[in-house]
This record gives C-alpha cells, sequence and structure tokens, in this order.
C-alpha cells in the first residue's frame, strides 16, 4: 500500500472495486465517484486523508455518503479486496520504537503498528 502510493485499503468486497490493479488480481482500485469510496467497513487508511476528510459533526453514515465526494479531490488511489479478508495472515510487531515510524495508525490504539500483510494469494500491503 505505501510502495504504491495507496492512501485507503478496505479489506472487505463491499461493494467490489471498479477497476482491477494490473499487479495484483485480488485488489482493485475504488473509482472517483464510485458510491462508498470512504467506507467505514474494516480498512487501512493513511492517517492524515482520514483526518483531513473528516468534518465535524458529521456522523459515521453521512461521512460514508459526503466523505466519498470530497474523497474526489485526492489524487492518491483508493484501493479494495476483490474477495474478502478471511484469509488473511498478520503479522504485527510490537515494538515501540517501530510504531513511531509507522505512517498507519490502525495498530496503534493496541499497542502494535502493523508492518506486513499478507492474503492467501501473497499480497503485501
Amino acid at each position: 500500500m505505501i510502495n504504491k502510493g495507496a492512501v485507503y485499503l478496505r479489506l472487505t468486497a463491499n461493494p467490489r472495486p471498479q477497476t482491477p490493479w494490473p499487479e495484483q488480481k485480488d485488489i482493485g482500485f475504488i473509482a472517483k465517484g464510485a458510491a462508498y469510496r470512504t467506507s467505514l467497513q474494516v480498512a487501512f487508511w493513511d492517517r492524515q486523508v482520514l483526518l483531513d476528510l473528516l468534518e465535524e459533526n458529521e456522523s459515521a453514515w453521512d461521512f460514508e455518503i459526503n466523505g466519498s465526494r470530497r474523497s474526489d479531490r485526492i489524487s492518491e488511489p483508493f484501493l479494495s479486496v476483490c474477495e474478502g479478508i478471511s484469509p488473511i495472515h498478520i503479522s504485527a510487531h510490537c515494538k515501540a520504537r517501530k510504531m513511531a515510524a509507522s505512517r498507519y495508525s490502525v495498530f496503534h490504539s493496541a499497542g502494535c503498528c502493523n508492518r506486513y500483510f499478507r492474503t492467501s494469494s501473497g499480497i503485501r500491503v
């Protein structure tokens, strides 16, 4: 995800991505203008992008609709898995010094930072 410049990777395929990613058949691009582009299903976010999209006093349901429209101004890719995450294997490294280097905050509240994520087909994000 970091290597490809993506700012969002949804780990559920609902809705499915519209365009396949040429380098990895199990992941696709969520197009600008797509409904629920910023779905709050399980996903990895670039923290700053998420913070920039959030609006005060907006509910989660409103964010999924309105945030999707606001996300159209972001040029970096929004990605989604094509089939869901059932076969994902996560190896989290919980060393404090590595947490500071992580761009993503998904595991920070649990005291871990994400290092490698692989699906059964070998996706590494």
